[in-house]
């Protein structure tokens, strides 16, 4: 089997095992969220079991798949430990922070004004993103990934010399234990200026050459130029502030007396479902064209597009990323597919050598 065969069989089965966990685990928070309403202490103790057996059912999953197909090397104690992490931020932020909007309003409606629960939730929000704006990544994420500072001085060199090009004030470059699990990746964090960081997987920089991993570098550093992490934090408030008074008014208005429970709850879901469908499509088309802005920016900063689509190839490779998306596939990604992304960068440099 061939890299893209064997890439494009990858990302079907794990696609399967991403279906199969989200409707796990929503079924579970499902179960915490009525026995809370009904507050039924036995009730939660077994939804919250549920949970706990679908995130290690559906990450026993994934390690079985790893195996398969990138031969990983980790051990199933070092890989729970090291997507860990990602359970957090993917699975139990988002939908404890769901659970929580919802579950708040439902106590506070039978202890509260009415408009209090409104005052309440606003702030409750607010405070959140205030946080998410000053809080410190950099060593936040460090510390939950037991990251240590890159030392190789000719890297270290040539972040330097492409965050003056871009004009972007680098705190740190941190470098990920990802080897044992053969991911390769970089992301950038920070929000404030002086306290951007860059980590990068150790895999990544095993296996690319000095000029890709600068192009990595110099993508990441595009985002922290461009403050897309601010902007996507400035674009959720809105959207986040709506859903929230969305959740106040469906539980102080709506009938949630015994008898018409259910049918409230299928309305809420319905609503909730047709007014998140569109916003998550605009977010995650909001997030290609950054990704895209990215790419353009590590090429002007690299004054070659040669290493950046070397970099983006070699990334599909190690990661088994099909190189190529359907169009609904690619509609729905955060990451615009391998093959769009070099195709842009292809159209720019032609415009250019016109030009």
């Amino acid at each position: 089997m061939n890299n893209e065969k064997r890439a494009e069989a990858y990302r079907r089965d794990l696609n399967m095992i991403t279906f199969a966990a989200f409707f796990l685990i929503l079924f579970s928070f499902s179960g915490i969220f009525l026995a809370l309403v009904t507050r039924n202490v036995l009730f939660v103790f077994i939804s919250s079991l549920s949970l706990l057996f679908s995130l290690i059912f559906t990450a026993r999953l994934q390690f079985r798949l790893d195996k398969k197909y990138k031969r990983i090397t980790a051990t199933w104690k070092e890989y729970s430990i090291m997507i860990f992490f990602n359970y957090i931020v993917l699975v139990l932020l988002p939908f404890g922070f769901c659970l929580g909007l919802i579950s708040v309003p439902l106590h506070f409606s039978t202890n509260t004004l009415g408009s209090m629960i409104f005052v309440y939730l606003n702030v409750l929000v607010l405070s959140l993103f205030a946080f998410l704006a000053v809080a410190p990544w950099n060593q936040l994420m460090r510390s939950l990934h037991k990251a240590k500072k890159l030392t190789k001085k000719e890297i270290l060199q040539d972040v330097y010399t492409l965050a003056r090009r871009l004009e972007v004030e680098i705190s740190e470059i941190y470098v990920l234990r990802r080897k044992k699990i053969k991911v390769a990746n970089a992301f950038q964090v920070g929000i404030r200026p002086k306290y951007f960081s860059v980590f990068v997987s150790d895999y990544l920089l095993e296996n690319f050459t000095r000029e890709e991993v600068n192009a990595v570098i110099a993508h990441e550093l595009g985002h922290a130029r461009e403050r897309h992490l601010l902007k996507i934090l400035v674009l959720l408030v809105p959207y986040i502030l709506f859903l929230v008074n969305l959740y106040a008014y469906s539980i102080v208005i709506r009938d949630w007396t015994p008898g018409h429970f259910w049918m409230e709850v299928a309305t809420l879901v319905i609503i909730v479902l047709i007014i998140i469908a569109f916003p998550s499509y605009l977010v995650s088309a909001i997030y290609r064209r950054f990704e895209l802005k990215a790419d353009s920016l590590a090429v002007y900063a690299l004054g070659d597009s040669k290493p950046v689509v070397s970099a983006l190839g070699k990334l599909a490779e190690l990661n088994l990323f099909p190189k190529k998306l359907s169009r609904i596939a690619e509609l729905l990604a955060y990451h615009p597919s391998i093959e769009t992304r070099i195709r842009k960068i292809n159209q720019d440099r032609k415009i250019e050598d016109f030009d």
